[in-house]
């Protein structure tokens, strides 16, 4: 499991916003996090659907977050993002399920650590990260 450049991205815009006091704008945000222009504005546009971030139009506007920054956890960045979390498609029921499911001792292996390694993104919050409030027990299990 790799996590994807836009999701790099989109928790490097929320921790951005977190520390921030004052709406930012597109451009702001591209100056201060070196991110290119498209990418900030489709990633503003998935995070705002999904209530993560707010945005508004006109003088005084800006991007800020939707919520409250130690109530957004990783894993629902990289959900929003990416969608669901997979290790392998092993023990998964959708139309990618392996045809050697019935017979593997992997699957509940894989599904096992799956959900370890959700519970620790979902154990850390962009608040915490952006806070340097981190509880490195969490992470090192």
């Amino acid at each position: 499991m790799k996590l994807t450049r836009s999701t790099d991205y989109a928790l490097r815009i929320l921790i951005h916003l977190a520390k921030s006091q004052e709406p930012k704008t597109m451009r702001e945000l591209v100056v201060s996090l070196h991110i290119p222009y498209n990418n900030v504005m489709k990633l503003v546009q998935r995070l705002s659907k999904s209530k993560l971030l707010i945005t508004r139009q006109g003088k005084g506007g800006g991007i800020t977050l939707g919520i409250d920054p130690k109530a957004i956890s990783l894993l629902q960045v990289i959900q929003v993002i990416d969608g669901p979390t997979e290790l392998s498609q092993c023990g998964n029921d959708g139309s990618h399920a392996c045809e050697l499911t019935e017979l593997c001792q992997l699957k509940h292996v894989f599904s096992s650590i799956q959900s370890r390694i959700n519970g620790i993104f979902d154990a850390v919050s962009v608040g915490e990260i952006a806070f340097d409030e981190i509880n490195l027990q969490v992470v090192k299990g």
